[in-house]
């Protein structure tokens, strides 16, 4: 199946705010045999967002919303960011902040739910 054009065009007006330029959809419609995340759609319209590592499903986020789809992906990348961008010592806390300041290029709705996400895992692992 295509990528729907409302995702293809949500997700490059979405990435110029996080890049301050337009990038291409980066993920496909089918698995990756070595590992990685693609999307599959539903007849009835649910998408799902699947992680797979050598063939082996990891994870499955399935929602009907572009936004939701659009969150995932975008916190991905803002949590990659965020790693990426260490200095020589990972700095969990850092990273956090990182995470969310790109996130918040997008949307402050999403920064702010970013941030209660972080809270949840650090209380939960704490």
């Amino acid at each position: 199946m295509n990528i729907p054009n409302e995702i293809l065009t949500t997700y490059r007006r979405l990435s110029e705010k996080m890049n301050g330029q337009p990038s291409d959809f980066p993920l496909r419609t089918v698995p990756d045999n070595f590992g990685g995340k693609h999307l599959e759609f539903s007849e009835d319209g649910k998408m799902a967002l699947v992680a797979t590592d050598r063939g082996i499903e990891t994870k499955r986020l399935e929602t009907y919303s572009v936004d939701e789809l659009m969150y995932w992906i975008f916190k991905n990348h803002a949590n990659s960011k965020a790693f990426y961008r260490k200095n020589s010592q990972y700095d969990y806390v850092k990273c956090q902040k990182t995470a969310l300041e790109e996130i918040g290029k997008v949307s402050n709705k999403w920064r702010e739910r970013l941030r209660k996400e972080q809270e949840k895992y650090h209380d939960q692992s704490s």
